[in-house]
């Protein structure tokens, strides 16, 4: 490992007379080369709403990790978050900025804030205050776009704060994938919450993975299963069914005094510390992330997630759980299968007689074209693909065939087997001869009158 992490230190070593610059509007900046395997643009958030997990520290060292992995990959860091350490690690002079974050979200012009910085690292300069932002930004989908809308290609590394305020929602909106850090009980709990946004959002779970951090391995328990911290963390995070980071970050007195020094200087740990266990894992790490992120490469707006922002949606929206005479009045001139979409979607638990019941998404698209009518799920936190029958013919099995492409296409879609998905048609009538098909191919049937 020691021959490995000088061959990476050597690659990431900025010289010192390579006069690297502030990138000035207008220049053309880093554009990833079509055969290295990636999207054009992909976007990775680490969060935790809990303070003290390491998320500044994972989110710095894993941006030089990957950079000496993969010098063809542009990485650009964004600091959610007040603090200078970012701007301690990677600043080349100590002269002020003339933009920070604040400037770029504000003015929605991410490229005039770009600075080129330490290791071949680009960085967005830190605020002392996030006010602006906070007050100023009202849409999760703020940060998408002003990152979309610059000229940036490559990777996107966005450290957040440790809250659950707009800033890190935007975070999580604009990711491919998250890396949800776990210290502790309290932590973990905090990393419920994110699960929980995502999937309110429609989002797999696939797209936030957890990663264990500074877990204090000298707290044991008596003996069983559990036997120390981190072995009841695992447990818990496996009755939770998240997905989980093979390796994890362990707490080093080395890497703090990496950050607190006589100089306060900050050095990144593949530098600072190369053959320290953490330089190990935090190596892992960045081959873990570069895999997963060359499998993922999904970021849609939120609107195709909480279900399309087109009229009927936001009807959807106004209803909660309003009756379903006052749903159906306020769709006039949709005909009587959207008409039943929407009835349905409104409230799924009180229509098809299951407590539990909630709609992740509506008209939900897939990358081959379909659409799934409504998506589901259940109190067992299974995924349901509706399909909305209309007009079902004794002979055609035209809409069961299409109910049991929805199954597969959620349990692609959520990282579902097929335990873990379900199979639904809906329909103001069903013949007994479809009910009898739908049976051997587990779809379940519900009759539900649309007008």
């Amino acid at each position: 490992m020691q021959g490995k992490s000088g061959e990476l230190q050597r690659s990431c070593t900025v010289n010192a007379e390579s006069k690297l610059t502030q990138p000035k509007a207008g220049i053309d900046l880093p554009s990833l080369r079509s055969e290295s395997g990636f999207e054009p643009l992909q976007v990775l958030s680490v969060v935790s709403n809990k303070g003290g997990v390491g998320k500044t520290t994972i989110a710095t060292n894993l941006a030089i990790f990957i950079r000496a992995l993969r010098e063809d990959l542009p990485i650009l860091l964004i600091g959610l978050d007040d603090q200078t350490l970012v701007d301690r690690m990677f600043a080349l002079d100590s002269n002020p900025p003339k933009q920070t974050v604040v400037d770029a979200l504000l003015s929605e012009e991410l490229d005039p804030a770009i600075r080129l910085g330490q290791y071949g690292i680009h960085y967005v300069p830190s605020p002392g205050d996030l006010t602006p932002l906070r007050t100023g930004i009202r849409d999760p989908d703020h940060l998408r776009r002003v990152i979309e809308k610059s000229e940036w290609r490559g990777l996107v590394i966005i450290d957040t704060k440790s809250d659950t305020d707009i800033l890190v929602r935007n975070a999580l909106a604009a990711s491919d994938l998250t890396i949800a850090v776990v210290k502790d009980h309290q932590s973990l709990l905090e990393a419920d919450k994110t699960y929980d946004l995502l999937s309110k959002w429609g989002r797999p779970r696939e797209c936030a993975r957890v990663l264990l951090s500074l877990v204090d391995l000298r707290v044991t328990f008596a003996p069983g299963e559990s036997r120390d911290v981190l072995a009841l963390l695992l447990s818990a995070i496996r009755e939770r069914g998240y997905p989980l980071f093979e390796t994890f970050i362990s707490h080093s007195p080395k890497i703090e005094s990496l950050y607190t020094n006589r100089d306060w200087s900050a050095a990144s740990i593949l530098h600072g510390a190369p053959d320290s266990l953490v330089a190990k894992q935090m190596r892992s790490l960045a081959d873990d992330v570069l895999a997963r992120l060359h499998r993922c490469g999904f970021r849609a707006p939120l609107e195709s997630h909480e279900a399309s922002r087109d009229a009927p949606v936001a009807m959807l929206e106004q209803a909660g759980n309003a009756d379903v005479e006052q749903v159906e009045a306020s769709a006039p001139g949709t005909d009587a299968r959207r008409r039943l979409k929407l009835l349905v979607a409104a409230n799924p638990a009180r229509l098809l007689g299951e407590a539990g019941l909630k709609t992740l998404a509506v008209d939900c698209p897939f990358p081959a074209g379909d659409n799934v009518d409504i998506v589901l799920q259940d109190s067992h936190g299974r995924i349901a693909g509706v399909e909305i029958g209309d007009e079902i013919d004794e002979l055609d099995l035209t809409a069961i065939a299409q109910a049991i492409q929805h199954r597969a296409m959620v349990g692609i879609r959520w990282e579902r087997g097929h335990s873990g998905t379900r199979s639904i048609l809906v329909s103001d009538c069903i013949p007994p001869r479809v009910r009898a098909v739908a049976s051997e191919y587990e779809v379940e049937c519900f009759t539900v009158a649309s007008a």
